[in-house]
């Protein structure tokens, strides 16, 4: 997850290195995205991550980074939560059959 947030606020990073515009938000999480930025990230982010936000940017429009980065917050836990769960009950089971 960290490499996708990192990404996407890269490329806010450019967008405010590149306007001329004095009033354009000076961090990335105020950067709306564009559909430039999402089609860069969806190359260049991590896969599980990209094509679920690139379809989310569609879908809703233009977000700004900050936003669409919690999206990607609860979409991981939303993906890797049942994962999670099947480990902490697979370490449990074994913590029970070490003590028998």
């Amino acid at each position: 997850m960290e490499q996708g947030t990192r990404c996407l606020r890269e490329l806010a990073v450019l967008e405010i290195i590149f306007s001329e515009d004095e009033r354009f938000p000076k961090s990335p999480d105020d950067v709306q995205c564009t559909s430039q930025m999402w089609l860069r990230f969806a190359r260049l982010g991590p896969e599980m991550y990209s094509r679920y936000l690139a379809t989310l940017q569609w879908r809703e429009g233009e977000d700004k980074v900050g936003v669409l980065v919690n999206k990607l917050r609860i979409y991981e836990d939303t993906v890797t939560a049942p994962f999670r769960t099947h480990v902490s009950s697979v370490e449990t089971r074994l913590a029970e059959q070490v003590r028998s």
